[in-house]
């Protein structure tokens, strides 16, 4: 579960990790089936399951998420929606020793690790659009009461401020304002809430409170690589929705 301390042995999706303590020094598997797909040494840490985006699997290249909605979303003039959305995340092996920590392990949940460009490539010194990670992504208006591994839960709140009705088939996510939030001791998680607004027929706003949307859950440790300075909890969306 979230935030427990593993001990022995555990069973994740088709993997299971293994931890051996000899004398103080730990040695840690991740197995497929038989096979070893990632062994690590080290000394006398704490160590914790804890969701993480899906950007550090097979290793980090942006700190942009792309969803493409599973069905379009069509907002009238002048007005909004509100539904939930299912963000695909990995788990992260975090090793802990006082107040430091780093990332151990990425147990990787999802077949399909795919990248795409958001806007234009750049040419000639134009600026161009951004690499996100690409993930399909489910949406509701039902908040799920029973919630996959591997998915955690995004409520949007999506205004359309333009006088014609609007059509949203992507969201871009940064993850520098996004949090990611977990019940101790569960496998649920969640974000906090998103909100996105539509200024113009081909650009967005995207906001972020700080407060997970579900009361209680605890904020998940951010690994640097995952953050950039903020000068406001928003992003931008300029090529389209």
């Amino acid at each position: 579960m979230f935030g427990d301390e593993i001990e022995a042995s555990i069973v994740l999706d088709m993997y299971r990790i293994d931890v051996t303590r000899v004398e103080g020094n730990i040695l840690y598997r991740r197995y497929r089936g038989e096979t070893i797909e990632r062994e690590i040494l080290t000394k006398d840490v704490t160590l914790k399951l804890l969701p993480i985006y899906p950007i550090f699997y097979p290793r980090f290249v942006t700190r942009y998420i792309l969803c493409e909605f599973s069905i379009p979303i069509y907002i009238p003039p002048m007005d909004s929606i509100a539904l939930y959305m299912y963000l695909p995340i990995d788990i992260a092996v975090y090793g802990y020793k006082n107040s430091s920590f780093t990332i151990l392990d990425i147990v990787p949940l999802h077949k399909l690790y795919k990248y795409t460009l958001y806007g234009p490539p750049s040419r000639y010194g134009d600026v161009g659009g951004v690499i996100a990670r690409y993930c399909r992504t489910r949406v509701s208006l039902e908040e799920p009461r029973d919630l996959e591994l591997g998915f955690c839960i995004s409520h949007l709140e999506i205004r359309n401020e333009l006088e014609k009705f609007a059509s949203m088939s992507k969201l871009l996510l940064d993850t520098s304002p996004l949090a990611l939030f977990y019940g101790l001791g569960s496998w649920r998680c969640c974000t906090q809430h998103i909100r996105v607004i539509i200024n113009s027929p081909s650009t967005a706003v995207v906001e972020y409170e700080k407060q997970p949307i579900e009361p209680g859950f605890k904020a998940v440790d951010e690994p640097e690589e995952a953050k950039a300075p903020l000068i406001s909890y928003r992003n931008e969306m300029v090529w389209g929705y």
